[in-house]
């Protein structure tokens, strides 16, 4: 006689092994959640430092002239897209603010724990701070970098490169 079906034996050793390996996929699978965020949150500081820094060179690229340079902050007149208007950089805390024409100061990214510029001339000496309208033609080249901290301030990323203003 031939009998279809499992028995009571064969159903509990089948349910104990799904359970296993249920068990460990649970296991790997809550590893990898453990995982994603704090690698989301590095992404997250990655990205903030790149905006940031590829806002202010952008800008910076059409700047006609530097009314304040500082070694931590910046205030320029640029003409983009036929608009002239004034553009401020500055650290205010743990915020890198930027204001464009005298809209007040809006935050870039609440991350940032450095913001600073180095003011080169065409031989590639610095330029001391203060920059202003009257000493700005003798710079060829900015060295801007801007650092952001991770939440937890357990890591720091840093931009950094070289904008030569077009206009000046």
């Amino acid at each position: 006689m031939r009998r279809r079906g499992l028995t009571l034996v064969e159903m509990i050793v089948a349910l104990t092994i799904f359970g296993i390996v249920s068990a460990a996929l649970f296991m790997v699978f809550r590893g990898h959640l453990s995982l994603s965020g704090p690698l989301q949150a590095r992404a997250d500081m990655i990205h903030d430092a790149r905006a940031s820094f590829d806002i202010l060179s952008r800008e910076l690229r059409h700047c006609s002239s530097i009314q304040s340079g500082q070694a931590d902050s910046i205030l320029f007149l640029a003409r983009i897209s036929g608009v002239s208007q004034t553009y401020k950089y500055a650290l205010h805390g743990r915020s890198l603010r930027r204001e464009a024409g005298g809209s007040g100061m809006q935050e870039v990214t609440e991350r940032a724990v450095d913001l600073g510029f180095t003011y080169l001339n065409l031989e590639g000496n610095v330029v001391s701070p203060p920059i202003t309208i009257a000493n700005d033609q003798l710079v060829k080249r900015i060295l801007v970098t801007v650092s952001v901290m991770l939440p937890d301030e357990s890591d720091t990323f840093t931009v950094s490169g070289a904008v030569a203003p077009r206009n000046i």
